[in-house]
């Protein structure tokens, strides 16, 4: 199977973005996702398959140089909205998040 084949058979729909580890060095961005399922129903649908899934799994990327996260301030810490793919490059990830505050009695509330 081709690199190309392989990622289109990833399904990260509906998964959280738990974590993403920077190495500077390594050049390499890791993003841990609760869920990483494979797509192998042959209308290219998920279709709830899930005896291949892989909890808290990495989605690593390699050779990278430059990372961004906007708007300043936000974590990602919810869904994978969008991985957007060009000339077999990955040019685009959007990870949504939701704000997280904490009150004065140090108790965590979700606000939208």
């Amino acid at each position: 199977m081709n690199v190309m084949n392989f990622i289109n058979s990833i399904y990260l729909g509906d998964r959280g973005c738990k974590k993403i580890l920077i190495d500077g060095w390594g050049k390499e961005v890791c993003i841990e996702v609760d869920v990483i399922s494979r797509i192998r129903s042959p209308d290219g649908n998920w279709n709830y398959y899930d005896d291949e899934d892989i909890d808290n799994g990495l989605v690593v990327f390699k050779n990278i140089h430059s990372f961004l996260l906007t708007p300043q301030g936000k974590i990602p810490n919810d869904l994978i909205n969008l991985l957007k793919w060009k000339n077999n490059k990955i040019i685009r990830i959007d990870l949504f998040c939701q704000w997280i505050l904490s009150n004065k009695m140090g108790q965590i509330k979700k606000s939208l």
